[in-house]
């Protein structure tokens, strides 16, 4: 792992207990790499900063509806909030992702920028599956569902790949407000979302990311 100072920033509005965690080099004690390497961690942004993050509302406007189609329950548009985007493109927060799925770095392409998704109440989910064809190979998701409770599901779901299309699921994370995850993709990153249930919208942050 590359040996950077923590900066300002990342040490400012990342909770202590990752930036600790980070600078001591054990993020390994919160991570895993079975079945492939992934993070989920709740309580990610200090306290102040996660409420500015909150208060950027989806426009849920056609306009941003993936491929234009006019009927759909997953909306995605920039998210050009100016102190996320500079924090996590910087040197320590590329570090600090890449650090929980055993890589030195991400590189940002050039054309990407983070996008915040929206899924309606009620939406169906996502199938099982791994994204190995996606352009880049790595994810990162920064929750922001304050009105998420116990049986709305939407949880982010890992499986273990066992047989030809059988699949053993080997942990399941809510998507409560304030939490990040974030996985390395290959032939082996499988995962799910469960549909979403009652008066809730489903709102993340998506960064993509190439790690290295």
């Amino acid at each position: 792992m590359l040996k950077i100072a923590i900066d300002k920033h990342f040490s400012e509005l990342v909770s202590e207990t990752y930036v600790n965690a980070f600078y001591a080099k054990q993020l390994d004690k919160i991570t895993h790499r079975d079945p492939y390497p992934f993070a989920f961690l709740k309580d990610f942004w200090r306290p102040d900063f996660y409420e500015q993050l909150s208060n950027f509302k989806p426009s849920l406007n056609t306009y941003y509806v993936p491929d234009g189609e006019d009927k759909t329950d997953i909306f995605f548009e920039p998210f050009d909030f100016e102190p996320f985007v500079r924090l996590v493109y910087g040197k320590t927060f590329r570090c600090f992702l890449a650090s929980l799925i055993g890589c030195s770095t991400f590189v940002r392409h050039p054309e990407s920028y983070p996008q915040l998704r929206t899924m309606k109440s009620n939406a169906s989910g996502l199938f099982i599956h791994n994204d190995e064809e996606a352009p880049y190979n790595g994810v990162v998701f920064f929750n922001l569902n304050d009105g998420w409770a116990a049986g709305g599901g939407g949880e982010l779901v890992v499986w273990e790949k066992i047989g030809e299309m059988r699949f053993r699921k080997r942990f399941e994370f809510p998507p409560v407000g304030n939490s990040l995850s974030v996985m390395l993709l290959s032939q082996h990153s499988y995962h799910s979302v469960n549909k979403s249930r009652g008066d809730w919208t489903r709102s993340n942050i998506l960064v993509e990311a190439q790690f290295q």
